[in-house]
């Protein structure tokens, strides 16, 4: 082989190296095939839950680690109330359909006196590039 023969074939094999790089590194970036999953049917009626507590069982002990796998469990949920909000939300509004994360930014009033301050100072600043 000549040179001139090695030189194109070396430059050949390094092109379908970076085709090969290119076709992995887009494969990669390519999004999943999303498939819908279906929804269990709802029930638009709530059972009842009836709680029969057996005054024979004895209350557990303070620290309440002496649970017991054949022990019955009472658990009562509790919903927050929507009207009574503690954390004032930073100014965010959350009432109704519309809610905001952060309230308007209020831009900043300046004096005369600051503004030719201001103006002072960028005149400084562009002295001092020059």
């Amino acid at each position: 082989m000549t040179e001139n023969t090695k030189k194109w074939l070396t430059v050949a094999g390094c092109l379908v190296v970076c085709a090969i790089l290119v076709a992995v590194i887009a494969s990669s970036f390519s999004k999943d095939k999303v498939t819908d999953d279906l929804l269990p049917p709802s029930s638009s009626q709530q059972g009842d839950v009836v709680v029969d507590p057996d005054s024979s069982t004895p209350p557990p002990a303070e620290s309440g680690d002496d649970q017991k796998p054949g022990d019955n469990v009472t658990v009562n949920p509790e919903t927050p109330d929507a009207s009574t909000n503690t954390d004032d939300g930073n100014g965010a509004d959350f009432t109704g359909t519309e809610q905001t994360i952060q309230p308007d930014p209020v831009k900043p009033e300046y004096t005369e006196d600051e503004l030719d301050e201001i103006r002072q100072f960028a005149e400084f600043v562009k002295n001092k590039r020059k």
